[in-house]
């Protein structure tokens, strides 16, 4: 760096430019000044200095210095001035500011302008609808010990432009602190090539930190090759906020936040657009605490990311994407936590959290090194309202040759993810790798699920876990412990409480003629394994390692699926039953012959105790259906068909659906309808309970009860219903039950048990509608004092609870006609 000579020349020259200042608008002709320096601030300081020049451009052969002894202001307006050579803005002094207004123009031609530069602080260049272009900008730097330059600043606003500049360096080592680059309302900063440096200094060297750039309303753009795009280079706590309506043009160039032992270093594009054609890394070289943060609708394009880069091992690192639904595009390239595909280092819990945001990316892995390396703890969090398409590419979490590569995880938190091609959980010497898929969450995959698989490796206790209602893995094959090795142990697949697994091939130790590893396990526990095909591939090692207890075998999109598939020599035989188990058609059918069958808990753990049928058409045929007293029928969102006799002992439901009962059925049990709908013309005999919100479509005889809704509600029977048992109905103030009878209401013995709901003010209630009655009620039971039963209310067909009447005229004489003879016969007596 040029150092300032303190010549006489130089204070004539500022006298001179003080006098310019004051002419200046008179003259028109091209103003140079050749010097050894161009000073501005006279020895006393406090210097402040307002131009309006309006003219031909003021060149200066000289650098220029705005210093001394501090505290200067220049304002510049109608200006265009060119130089050179350097300039210099608080050069050993503090508080200089220079402010360029609109139709003003600085032109460094190519060269550097230094904003703090040595101990200097609160040095400031506003360009304020102006216009500068340079070489190089350092803000706060200082090439030599012991200087360190603090709070210093550079504003753009209002339409300012800061242009052509080769090399930004914002907190340059060894001590820049707090200085801040701000771009707003319009301003912008344009980089045609060079360094982008924030914090820090060249080659990883150590520099000072708490250097901010903060840009809102305006426009960034980057281009250009180079060697250092870094925020945070040996720094700590530098910080680059993107805020709303502004657009960072990154170009195809990399950037790095956080490098060689920087902390705390961070980029948020909060509602910003970020596009970078190249890589990205947050914490590389022994970095740690280094955070990319994508929030409030935001929108991120750029090339590989990289959080915690193996080399030297990089920790604490984050990538964080929610809020506002922002839009993240990694194109053609990895999204890589905690490792990369080369190096050796080891690095732990960095992390990647995404929440409200939809991505695009391939290759994502967690935790994975392509030689040696420790890599532990690292983690991707997929939560709510995301979804992140992979397009075809690879999941690997916890892979390379290190043997403390550990504990590294995908989670699946409601979020989507979709589209990817196989998915590696735990390779080579990798333990305790997980993926969890839970709370709704989705993983929709088009190839390979290994769980410690396809190398030759002896990873242990790596785990695929997939839990809840809702919760879904898709994926055409599924393998546990795949190469048969004899070390890998104790790796596992579980599927629990609701969460679902869609795979055709289920297979621990594959790789057959080997020694598989001990405690590799495939278990359901009130899950779902799900099949598309009428015989999937079950590969057992040993008895019980794939295991289903108290959950469900679902044939999804297939008409010729086997209720007797787990029997014998059926595919399903080599999985191992017990408990409660349910067999689930989804949107599809059975076969058509030998498919009779007693849904109940017997002596055999192989037998299904429940059938549910749901989604779509589905259809159950080819024998007759038993539900037992200790089974369960469920259909439910769909248009079902059941061909044989079906016979409920125990309990059935029919929710949001049709179920078209082609032959007879009996309940014997409890059938429940919300808003379900039970067709068929044969015979329907209800001898247990039914009840609910629905209707009922051919003849009917109810010898048990009869309730309608769960709570309140409308049962319709479409013909003629028999009814010989109870009628149980709500009525009062609060609303009240409904029986429409389309056809025939026959009353054979029927009860009437009535429970009042709410207060009860009102004249009448209706509780059934019929064609034609037959009968009455042989017994009614809770009919509060006052009320009666009218069986033909108002002659509509209606039969209400009605308030007795008050006696009219005639009756009033013929009773006192009669009180009088009974007075006149006691007297005679």
């Amino acid at each position: 760096m040029q150092q300032p000579i303190q010549t006489v020349p130089a204070r004539i020259v500022a006298a001179l430019l003080l006098l310019f200042l004051t002419v200046a608008p008179s003259l028109h002709a091209q103003v140079t000044i050749n010097a050894t320096t161009f000073t501005v601030g006279a020895s006393s300081g406090n210097n402040t200095v307002v131009t309006n020049w309006i003219g031909a451009p003021f060149s200066v052969n000289a650098p220029i210095y705005i210093y001394h002894t501090g505290n200067n202001n220049v304002t510049v307006s109608n200006f265009v001035i060119t130089s050179a050579s350097p300039s210099y803005l608080g050069f050993g002094t503090s508080n200089n500011v220079l402010t360029l207004l609109a139709n003003t123009t600085w032109n460094l031609v190519n060269n550097t302008l230094y904003v703090g530069e040595r101990t200097t602080s609160g040095n400031g260049l506003v360009v304020n609808g102006g216009v500068v272009s340079n070489l190089n900008l350092y803000i706060g730097s200082s090439l030599s010990t012991p200087y360190r330059s603090i709070s210093n600043q550079v504003i753009v606003q209002n339409g300012g432009i800061l242009t052509n500049v080769r090399q930004l360096v914002l907190g340059h080592l060894p001590g820049g602190e707090f200085n801040s680059l701000i771009v707003t309302n319009g301003g912008r900063f344009i980089q045609t090539a060079g360094d982008f440096l924030i914090g820090g200094g060249f080659n990883g060297a150590v520099g000072g930190g708490n250097n901010t750039a903060i840009l809102s309303n305006s426009m960034v753009t980057i281009t250009g090759a180079s060697n250092y795009k870094n925020i945070g280079s040996g720094s700590s706590n530098n910080t680059v906020s993107l805020l709303a309506n502004t657009v960072w043009d990154q170009g195809n160039t990399p950037l790095t936040i956080g490098y060689a032992a920087a902390t705390g270093n961070s980029l948020t594009i909060n509602g910003g657009i970020f596009s970078n054609a190249s890589a990205m890394t947050v914490g590389a070289g022994g970095a740690v605490g280094n955070m990319l943060s994508i929030s409030n609708g935001a929108s991120f394009n750029s090339g590989n990311v990289v959080v915690g880069d193996t080399v030297k091992g990089s920790s604490n690192n984050a990538y964080y994407v929610g809020g506002g639904v922002s839009t993240v595009t990694v194109s053609n390239g990895t999204i890589a936590v905690g490792g990369s595909t080369t190096g050796a280092g080891g690095n732990g819990h960095n992390k990647m959290i995404v929440t409200n945001a939809n991505l695009k990316s391939s290759t994502l892995t967690i935790g994975a090194t392509g030689s040696g390396g420790a890599m532990t703890n690292n983690s991707v969090t997929v939560l709510a309202n995301s979804t992140w398409n992979l397009q075809g590419s690879t999941i690997t979490i916890g892979s390379g040759g290190g043997a403390n590569t550990r504990s590294n995880s995908l989670t699946v938190n409601g979020g989507i993810l979709t589209n990817g091609a196989n998915l590696f959980i735990g390779t080579q010497s990798a333990a305790f790798s997980a993926v969890l898929i839970t709370n709704g969450g989705q993983v929709k995959l088009n190839g390979t699920v290994y769980v410690q698989g396809q190398s030759s490796g002896s990873g242990s206790n790596n785990s695929l876990v997939v839990t809840g209602p809702g919760s879904v893995l898709t994926v055409p094959a599924l393998y546990v412990d795949w190469n048969a090795n004899a070390f890998a142990a104790n790796n596992s697949v579980l599927v629990s409480d609701g969460g679902l697994v869609e795979a055709n091939t289920l297979a621990i130790s594959w790789t057959q003629g080997q020694n598989g590893g001990i405690g590799n396990t495939i278990s359901n526990r009130n899950g779902i394994y799900q099949f598309t095909v009428p015989s999937p591939t079950i590969y057992s090692q040993s008895p019980g390692d794939v295991a289903i207890t108290d959950g469900t075998i679902s044939f999804r999109g297939i008409d010729n699926a086997d209720v007797t598939n787990n029997l014998g020599k059926g595919a399903l035989s080599k999985m191992v039953f017990a408990g409660a188990n349910t067999f689930l058609l989804n949107a599809a059918s059975n076969n058509i012959a030998g498919q009779g069958y007693t849904f109940a808990q017997t002596a055999s753990p192989s037998n299904y105790v429940n059938l549910v049928l749901v989604n779509g058409a589905t259809a159950y045929r080819g024998g007759n259906v038993t539900i037992g007293d200790t089974g369960s029928f469920l259909a439910s969102n769909t248009l079902a068909t059941i061909t044989g006799n079906f016979t409920n002992a125990g309990t059935a439901a029919i929710v949001e659906a049709t179920v078209n009962f082609q032959s007879a059925l009996h309940v014997a049990g409890t059938l429940t309808l919300r808003n379900g709908f039970v067709t068929g013309s044969a015979a329907k005999t209800i001898a247990g309970t039914l009840r609910g919100n629905g209707a009922v479509v051919g003849d009917t005889t109810i010898t048990g009860d009869l309730s309608p809704g769960l709570s309140l509600g409308t049962l319709v029977f479409s013909n003629n219903l028999t009814l010989a048992g109870s009628y149980q109905a709500e009525f009062g103030d609060g609303g009240n039950d409904q029986l429409v009878v389309v056809g025939d209401l026959t009353l054979s013995g029927a009860t009437l048990d009535l429970t009042m709901v709410g207060g009860l003010t009102g004249e009448a209630y209706v509780i059934a509608n019929y064609g034609d009655l037959f009968g009455t009620f042989s017994v009614t039971n809770g009919m509060p004092v006052g009320y009666t039963l009218d069986y033909n209310y108002t002659g509509a067909n209606q039969i209400a609870i009605v308030v007795v009447p008050e006696p009219g005229p005639l009756a009033l004489v013929v009773f006192g006609l009669v009180a009088l003879g009974t007075i006149y016969h006691y007297r005679r007596a």
